[in-house]
């Protein structure tokens, strides 16, 4: 009789913490896609342009330091490993498509400007899955909070 009671208290108790657990993760959800405002980085824009090969380090350089006289760009990181450059710029004092047509609009490396296919836009984030449970529980929650 004392072992039932045991493995009922040790079900409840590890019925309770998965609870808790889930509520913890539906108020963190809760916060971070309750908009109170303008959000931070409202404004701020990622884009890429990816190369059909490796630039070496003095190219590099020299795109970078293109990139980062454009105005409003804030950052821009070279990936040698996969042939782009990612930089982040404020939407509101430049587009994509001026800062390509200003940093390798006259260049011959073969640049090209990423954009984004149309079905990719309608999926939304493309870190998260909105398939998965994560990403149902977000829809759910900020549709409600919202």
């Amino acid at each position: 009789m004392h072992m039932r009671k045991k493995i009922k208290w040790t079900i409840l108790g590890l019925l309770s913490l998965g609870f808790l657990l889930f509520l913890t993760l539906v108020v963190h959800i809760a916060v971070m896609v309750y908009h109170r405002g303008p959000l931070p980085f409202e404004h701020t824009q990622m884009a890429r342009i990816d190369f059909p090969a490796t630039l070496d380090s003095m190219q590099i350089s020299r795109v970078k330091k293109e990139l980062l006289s454009q105005s409003g760009v804030k950052t821009a990181y070279f990936s040698k490993q996969h042939h782009n450059v990612v930089y982040t710029f404020d939407n509101r004092l430049n587009n994509t498509q001026k800062i390509y047509n200003e940093v390798f609009g006259q260049r011959s490396d073969g640049a090209k400007r990423y954009t984004v296919s149309a079905d990719d836009l309608k999926k939304g984030c493309p870190v998260m899955d909105n398939n998965s449970f994560y990403g149902k529980l977000t829809s759910v929650i900020s549709k409600t909070i919202n």
